[in-house]
């Protein structure tokens, strides 16, 4: 099951998924990646900065709808975009996560 839900989020290459020996090799990293992300508590409360936020997410990702709870994280400027694919749009959207990541510099100075 947990094999499957990795394989559902399109970032893992099928080489991985299709070699058991590799897959064990990193599925206790990817357990501890999703169970940092899946935990709620992981900052203290009232924990904020004051740094701009530029929140990217993928139209297809299951929370997408709420891509501007970020905001709440910074005092500073917010902004998001959202981009065509799942949680790993990065690579079919590699030009337009490179132009956000320039716009966002070209803000910050």
């Amino acid at each position: 099951m947990f094999k499957a839900e990795i394989a559902s989020l399109g970032g893992l290459p099928d080489e991985i998924l299709q070699n058991d020996e590799m897959f064990d090799f990193f599925e206790p990293v990817l357990r501890a990646d999703i169970e940092i992300a899946d935990t709620n508590d992981i900052l203290p409360d009232g924990f904020i900065v004051t740094c701009p936020i530029h929140s990217l997410m993928g139209t297809n990702e299951k929370r997408v709808d709420e891509i501007q709870n970020w905001r709440k994280w910074t005092t500073g400027p917010f902004s998001y975009n959202v981009l065509n694919g799942n949680h790993f749009f990065i690579y079919e959207e590699a030009s337009k996560l490179a132009d956000n990541i320039i716009a966002c510099y070209g803000r910050s100075r």
